[in-house]
């Protein structure tokens, strides 16, 4: 009777770790799914895939560099860091009046929030 048990316990033991290893790769699944998403649309971007796309990440490009030079490195983290860490009334406010989301990085809403 008590190998019975002792074989019950271990098939439970073995099946809690198969469903928490089937939880982690299913969630590095999602986060590779979201890279690949994001890499393909980088990829479409600078192979003229969709022309308006690619013009606007070379005006954001352009633009970034100007700041970078004109505002120096140290400036421009700071900035960064700032609106980063802003307050919550204004991060609704913002997100209100541009619509941004964070559809296609799920994974990274942990951080940001």
């Amino acid at each position: 009777m008590q190998l019975l048990s002792g074989n019950t316990n271990a098939v439970a033991s073995l099946r809690r770790k198969y469903n928490k290893l089937l939880g982690v790769a299913l969630t590095l699944q999602n986060l590779l799914d979201d890279v690949a998403t994001q890499l393909e649309r980088l990829h479409a971007c600078i192979t003229w895939q969709d022309p308006s796309a690619t013009l606007l990440f070379i005006a954001f490009c352009a633009c970034a560099a100007m700041a970078l030079a004109l505002l120096g490195l140290p400036t421009v983290m700071a900035v960064g860091c700032f609106w980063v860490v802003r307050l919550l009334p204004q991060r609704g406010m913002v997100s209100q009046l541009t619509g941004l989301s964070l559809h296609g990085l799920s994974w990274l809403k942990h951080f940001v929030e």
